[in-house]
C-alpha cells in the first residue's frame, strides 16, 4: 500500500476515527432501544398487561385484624399473594382466595399459605389475568383452623382503582 507523503497519515487517521465514531453511535442507539421489559420482572410481555392489585383486608367480627393483600405478576403464569394484617398472632390463621364478595365469601378457590405473626406469601400458578377473570373473588382470613367458620378479615378482589389499586406494566 501506497501513502501519498505529501498529505501523511492524516486521511487514514480520520477514516478510522470516524469509522469508531459511527460503531460507537450505532452501540450507543442499539443500547438505549427499549425491549418492553416489564419493570422488576425481567419478563417480556405486553406494555398495558396488569402487573399488580392491591386491596384493603378489613377486619370482622370484631378481630382488631386488618392489612393489606397484594397480588403481583411473577411470571407469564404465575402470581405472588402477600398478606400483611395488624395485630395478628403466632397461632396460624388459614387463608383463601374465594369466590364471591366480602362480608360473606363463597366457596374456596385458592387456597394461601396461612397467616402466621401477621404475614403470608403464597405463590400460585395461574396468571394474574387468568385469576381477574373469574372476579367477584376475595380474600378471606379464618380465626384459626379450629375456628374455620370465624372470619377475621376480608378484602374483596377488584381492579377498580376507587376501592383497590391495580398497577399495569408499561414499556416506557
Amino acid at each position: 500500500m501506497l501513502i501519498n507523503t505529501k498529505q501523511g497519515l492524516a486521511p487514514v487517521a480520520t477514516t478510522i476515527i470516524v469509522l469508531i465514531v459511527l460503531a460507537l453511535l450505532g452501540w450507543a442507539i442499539y443500547a438505549g432501544m427499549d425491549k418492553t421489559e416489564d419493570d422488576d420482572t425481567g419478563m417480556e410481555g405486553e406494555s398495558t398487561e396488569l402487573s399488580e392489585v392491591t386491596l384493603d383486608l378489613t377486619e370482622q367480627n370484631n378481630s382488631g385484624h386488618d392489612g393489606e393483600a397484594t397480588i403481583r405478576r411473577t411470571g407469564e403464569n404465575s402470581v405472588r399473594v402477600s398478606l400483611e394484617l395488624d395485630n395478628a398472632t403466632s397461632t396460624p390463621q388459614p387463608a383463601h382466595i374465594h369466590t364471591g364478595a366480602c362480608p360473606n365469601p363463597g366457596a374456596v378457590v385458592y387456597p394461601l399459605t396461612n397467616v402466621v405473626n401477621g404475614r403470608s406469601e403464597t405463590d400460585l400458578q395461574v396468571s394474574l389475568s387468568a385469576l381477574l377473570a373469574q372476579l367477584p373473588l376475595a380474600i378471606n382470613v379464618h380465626k384459626s383452623a379450629a375456628e374455620s367458620a370465624v372470619y377475621v378479615a376480608c378484602g374483596d378482589i377488584l381492579t377498580d382503582t376507587s376501592t383497590s389499586t391495580a398497577t399495569t406494566t408499561s414499556s416506557e
